[in-house]
């Protein structure tokens, strides 16, 4: 077997999870069995009734062990379908334009209102969406780091990422003011909400449920 077709099975694999060890089994197992029970009683000479017995009870077990595997995948997609998503929200305010944010999460970045003679800041939501409760205790990292000012996005200076961990409380929302002190790395402050955060929130939310929605949409077109 190649290192595609082993590439190809594992992705399959994470893709449809029990499903497809159901019918691999039916496939490969069920088949097998089958096969060995139709030569004992085909073959010449005829195999005892011993074997005979014996490899009848397997090819039946292995019937409705491929049964019971099939029965559990489709209840394990019917899970799946119903258990519904947990969210957690929190925002960083007050960023200005050098003031760079990237995560593995659902983000929007939402400007502030300006202000005459002073720079322009934004806020950065983030949604994190998990299938199990939230743990207190539990941490989520972004990448912080700074542009060189007056560059804007383009800038040969390598640039290292620092790491801002945001822990859960408990809470299902959260809002945070960037920290920053030269020689320290940058830390989150607690701070007020800002009136348009269940704007931004709601926008964060519709788009996860988009995704969820064609995620399940391209699972099915597969089938």
């Amino acid at each position: 077997m190649s290192v595609e077709n082993v590439s190809a099975l594992v992705g399959l694999a994470e893709q449809f999870g029990p499903f497809l060890f159901a019918i691999l089994f039916i496939l490969v197992v069920t088949r097998t069995a089958h096969q060995w029970y139709r030569e004992s009683i085909t073959r010449g000479p005829h195999a005892n009734p011993a074997e005979v017995r014996t490899l009848r009870l397997y090819f039946i077990l292995s019937v409705y062990c491929g049964i019971g595997a099939m029965i559990l995948s489709v209840g394990w997609w019917f899970y799946a379908q119903t258990r519904g998503m947990y969210y957690y929200q929190f925002s960083i305010s007050e960023l200005n334009n050098e003031d760079q944010i990237n995560s593995e999460y659902f983000s929007r970045l939402a400007p502030m209102p300006a202000v005459a003679g002073a720079p322009q800041l934004h806020d950065m939501y983030f949604l994190v969406g998990q299938p199990e409760p939230f743990n207190k205790g539990q941490k989520f990292t972004v990448q912080y780091y700074k542009l060189p000012q007056g560059t804007g996005g383009n800038t040969g200076t390598v640039v290292t990422p620092q790491d801002i961990i945001v822990t859960y409380a408990g809470n299902s929302s959260d809002a945070f003011k960037l920290v920053t002190q030269a020689g320290q790395p940058p830390t989150l402050q607690l701070s007020e909400a800002r009136p348009d955060a269940a704007l931004n929130f709601s926008a964060l939310r519709d788009l996860a449920r988009t995704a969820a929605s064609a995620s399940t949409a391209s699972i099915g077109a597969t089938h």
